[in-house]
């Protein structure tokens, strides 16, 4: 698994997660409905190695975010950088 996969499937889980807690109090959601600070973690192996991959991403309310995390590969962590919060996808 690739890093780029890593990190597509961390920001899939960030809006997942978003979308639960905002769908269990039945309010419409839109990107700058949420607020707060969401943590997320994703494993698996890359390159036949463990990994893990953990950060935050901080959401701004008005349709802003910044995201951190660090990659995990066999022991060896490094910092992701030039991460972007740009994603799109249907909520059914």
């Amino acid at each position: 698994m690739s890093a780029r996969r890593i990190y597509v499937a961390m920001m899939v889980f960030a809006v997942m997660l978003a979308d639960v807690g905002i769908s269990q109090a039945d309010q419409a959601f839109t990107p700058r409905s949420i607020r707060g600070t969401w943590g997320f973690s994703v494993a698996g192996t890359l390159r036949g190695a463990p990994a893990v991959t953990v950060g935050l991403i901080t959401f701004d309310g008005v349709g802003e975010c910044v995201p951190s995390a660090q990659l995990n590969v066999g022991g060896t962590v490094t910092p992701l950088t030039s991460l972007q919060c740009c994603s799109s996808a249907p909520i059914p």
